[in-house]
């Protein structure tokens, strides 16, 4: 029975609540002029465009910085050759990837850009198996 009663006086606090809000619902007494509808529209605009502008400067920032960081990347490669006891072998590869036009200016050593100017080179070292 304390279920029902719960259940109860929850909807009736729930009526007294939506009272209010009915009335303002079906209320026509206020007026709104076009001055006003005018005066928010065009704050509204203004807010929007500069949102939008603040928006669209973030976003080529943030592409111009993924732009950069594909553009300074050492591709260069060097796989070495394997040999087995049995006589066989398989040749190595390398690539060195050269400055193009439009590369950044900057000294470059044997594995990327030198230490001293932000080394974004992945270096991975791994041995053949039963090597060591």
């Amino acid at each position: 029975m304390r279920l029902l009663a719960f259940t109860h006086e929850r909807f009736e606090l729930i009526r007294q609540l939506a009272i209010p809000c009915v009335r303002l619902w079906h209320d026509e007494d206020g007026a709104i002029l076009s001055s006003e509808l005018l005066l928010v529209s065009t704050l509204l605009v203004v807010g929007l465009v500069a949102g939008l502008d603040a928006t669209r400067t973030a976003i080529l920032t943030e592409l111009a910085d993924v732009s950069a960081a594909v553009g300074t990347m050492n591709q260069s490669f060097s796989i070495g050759g394997t040999f087995s006891e049995s006589g066989a072998s398989t040749a190595g590869s390398q690539f060195v990837d050269a400055i193009d036009q439009g590369d950044p200016t900057q000294q470059v050593g044997k594995f990327g850009p030198l230490a001293s100017q932000g080394n974004s080179c992945i270096v991975i070292c791994t041995t053949a198996l039963g090597e060591r």
